[in-house]
């Protein structure tokens, strides 16, 4: 299927008035099996989010009272539904992937020196950047002692490996803001790292939630590593999809066209077709280009002022400085 045909796959999921209904419905469907456990969660949540020291529990309650889909913690909770039943345990974990989710907004709106979040001025705008980023550390640190809490070690280390997993993720996508072009295992290592890696992480934690006799660990092991690839799967699609609202236009509180203006081409609209293979080592380089797509955004795109210093490209006079990162615009919405 060409590129262009995904592209409008993906327009239309997202628009219920273009036949997106069933993809709402499917979402509907999935909200009132664990609906009433999903508000429980959200209680949870609250109480996490208020606990430290003040002013760190205002931002952080800030960022909860703009809303949002809840997508990590509904996974982890569907995922414990399919393998027996919901339990407290499941709860806590899918507190944790929320309150996760929420101190790497916090923390990536300062990075992005973003003015808005679904909607409403961001929590740097409100208390500061130096909050926000003590706000983020605070829910950090009590998602890892709620989740120490719990007493199961492997699932606190892999909560510690998929921080590890994100941080480097937002590493790699900040790197790859100092040029024009990103390239496509640039832009995968971005997505898997910065959002599929807590996808899988929600999926596996809710199915490991569920206590089975030894006679059935080796099944309920597999389930556990078929739910996180799925969750993997979900994690990915979800990013890409969010990457093209930015270019197709959506009401989700941010800047149309904002990765565009910031400098950063997502792969998912750049990318035309498979990978070409590489030219022999005879052949010349082939030249590098910035083309755009053919079929443009209706709205006009103004281009970033000073793209070689955003760069941190040196005049040949001057001596080798630091590269300069430029700030981004926005990352996971939901």
């Amino acid at each position: 299927m060409p590129l262009a045909a995904h592209i409008d796959t993906l327009r239309d999921a997202h628009k219920t008035e273009l036949g997106g209904a069933r993809t709402e419905d499917l979402l509907e469907d999935a909200r009132v099996l664990v609906g009433r456990e999903l508000a429980r969660v959200e209680d949870l949540l609250a109480g996490a989010v208020r606990d430290g020291a003040s002013p760190g529990p205002e931002a952080g309650d800030h960022l909860l009272a703009a809303g949002g889909k809840r997508v990590r913690p509904m996974l982890a909770l569907l995922a414990a539904e399919a393998l027996g039943g919901i339990n407290e345990t499941t709860r806590e974990v899918a507190m944790v992937s929320e309150l996760i989710h929420l101190a790497t907004l916090l923390h990536d709106d300062v990075v992005d020196d973003a003015p808005e979040r679904r909607g409403r001025a961001t929590a740097g705008r409100v208390y500061g950047n130096a909050v926000s980023v003590l706000a983020g550390d605070l829910l950090l640190t009590t998602a890892l002692g709620r989740t120490q809490a719990l007493g199961q070690p492997d699932l606190l280390a892999s909560l510690i490996t998929t921080l590890r997993a994100l941080v480097d993720g937002e590493l790699i996508q900040l790197r790859g803001r100092r040029g024009l072009v990103l390239s496509r295992e640039s832009y995968e290592a971005i997505v898997e790292g910065k959002t599929a890696s807590l996808f899988v992480w929600a999926a596996r934690a809710g199915a490991s939630s569920i206590a089975v006799d030894a006679r059935d660990a080796a099944k309920h092991a597999s389930y556990t590593d078929a739910l996180g690839t799925f969750g993997r799967h979900l994690g990915l699609a979800f990013q890409i999809v969010d990457d093209l609202i930015d270019y197709v236009g959506s009401e989700t509180g941010q800047s149309l066209y904002a990765d565009l203006r910031e400098v950063r081409h997502v792969h998912a609209v750049s990318a035309r077709g498979p990978r070409r293979p590489s030219p022999p080592e005879s052949s010349p380089p082939a030249p590098v280009t910035t083309s755009v797509p053919a079929q443009r955004p209706k709205r006009a795109l103004r281009s970033p002022p000073s793209i070689a210093s955003r760069r941190g490209v040196p005049s040949p006079s001057s001596p080798p400085s630091p590269p300069a990162f430029p700030r981004g615009s926005r990352d996971r919405h939901a």
